[in-house]
């Protein structure tokens, strides 16, 4: 199934150890690889974003929750 109408992302990033890191680098290589990937059509249909940091976890990971949005008339 491919998203055609807008989208809300949530995003959980559990890292593999307590590095620094930048969270706000991780949503466009994600949403990029999801276009990619023809979750949907293009990643402009990402109309709600969240990103948060989990409690790291061996290995890491990355948990996506992805919901089609009601589309107003």
């Amino acid at each position: 199934k491919v998203f055609v109408v807008p989208v809300s992302v949530d995003i959980i990033a559990y890292p593999p150890n307590h590095a620094r890191r930048d969270l706000d680098n991780l949503p466009k290589a994600i949403l990029d690889g999801l276009t990619k990937a023809r979750v949907w059509e293009d990643d402009s249909l990402v109309h709600d974003l969240r990103i948060r940091w989990g409690e790291v976890r061996k290995g890491g990971e990355i948990r996506i929750t992805i919901n089609a949005m009601e589309v107003s008339a």
